[in-house]
């Protein structure tokens, strides 16, 4: 699966470890099940050059992140915000963004009408110039922006239970990219007991203030929407197919970039909605009803079971559209 990336210890608690090596293992089982016609499952095994990361990152962070690469053998640091890394990260970081690029290129020249990204590490807190919350590199955001400049008109839809802030900073200037999520509702964390589930955490909350953040406003190209903790699946398909499915359909793009965050599936252990496989399979089906080329990439999503039965009501719905 090409480079390599340790298991990242939470901030809160270091000895435990959530976005671990085996979240794509079980990511990858289930997508090989389903390759075929319509479907491509692209591996990691291009790194992306600096001129692709330079879509969204700074040369600058580009050259501090390329100096974790010698840090010493199994020694893990922090780099950024609760991302942490060893000396295999950049390059796996590169890897997952080469996926991507791969990805695109493959619907671009027409070989499948879906692809599906077997890359870690995730990308949607990666900030243009702060790697943070468990990624690296801002995957989505950068195959977008190649996307656009190949001139596809693209959409972004993010159904992780957590803001995807990076993908959101890379995009608001690119007015051509449409980028929607639902997001659990950050006045929430005011009064949960684990106020990291509204992540990034807003500013105002319990925590240190070392990780408070202000969550970008709507704009033009970006469709916001706040989910309680606590939320159904069937009030979370409720909301996108009235909120966020109408100004897809009109803003009309011919590839969709997928950031798949099975967190927010019932269980999951950093997130509180509850969406089940059949929810996934009906959103992902309203989504791609058109029959609009598809590129997944996986973000966040700590439940190995719900890894599995979201990816398989993921490509389910991808499929009932082809």
């Amino acid at each position: 699966m090409g480079a390599a990336h340790p298991a990242q210890p939470h901030v809160a608690d270091p000895t435990s470890f959530f976005e671990k090596p085996e979240r794509l293992a079980a990511f990858i089982e289930v997508a090989k099940q389903f390759e075929g016609a319509n479907v491509i499952v692209e591996d990691c095994n291009v790194l992306a050059d600096t001129q692709t990361l330079m879509l969204v990152h700074p040369a600058s962070f580009l050259e501090e992140f390329a100096t974790t690469s010698h840090i010493p053998e199994s020694t893990i640091q922090e780099f950024g915000r609760e991302f942490y890394v060893d000396n295999r990260s950049y390059d796996a970081a590169r890897a997952a963004v080469g996926c991507a690029i791969e990805g695109v290129n493959r619907i671009i020249q027409g070989q499948t009408a879906h692809v599906i990204c077997g890359c870690r590490p995730p990308g949607h807190h990666a900030r243009p110039a702060q790697s943070m919350g468990f990624c690296g590199l801002s995957t989505a955001a950068i195959a977008a922006i190649y996307g656009q400049r190949l001139g596809r008109r693209v959409c972004i839809f993010d159904y992780d239970v957590h803001s995807g802030n990076g993908t959101i900073e890379a995009v608001v200037s690119h007015s051509d990219i449409l980028f929607a999520e639902i997001r659990t509702m950050t006045m929430d964390a005011f009064d949960s007991e684990v106020p990291y589930r509204a992540y990034p955490y807003p500013s105002g909350c319990s925590l240190d203030p070392h990780y408070w953040y202000e969550y970008h406003p709507p704009g033009p190209n970006l469709i916001l929407e706040d989910m309680y903790l606590g939320a159904t699946g069937e009030e979370y398909v409720s909301r996108f197919t009235h909120k966020i499915l109408p100004k897809i359909q009109e803003f009309n793009p011919n590839l969709i970039i997928i950031s798949a965050g099975f967190d927010c599936m019932k269980g999951d252990p950093l997130g509180d909605l509850g969406l089940e496989r059949h929810h996934i399979a009906t959103l992902v089906g309203l989504l791609v009803k058109n029959g609009t080329p598809t590129l997944t990439v996986l973000e966040g999503g700590y439940d190995l079971h719900n890894v599995k039965e979201g990816l398989t009501g993921h490509i389910e719905g991808l499929l009932s559209a082809t």
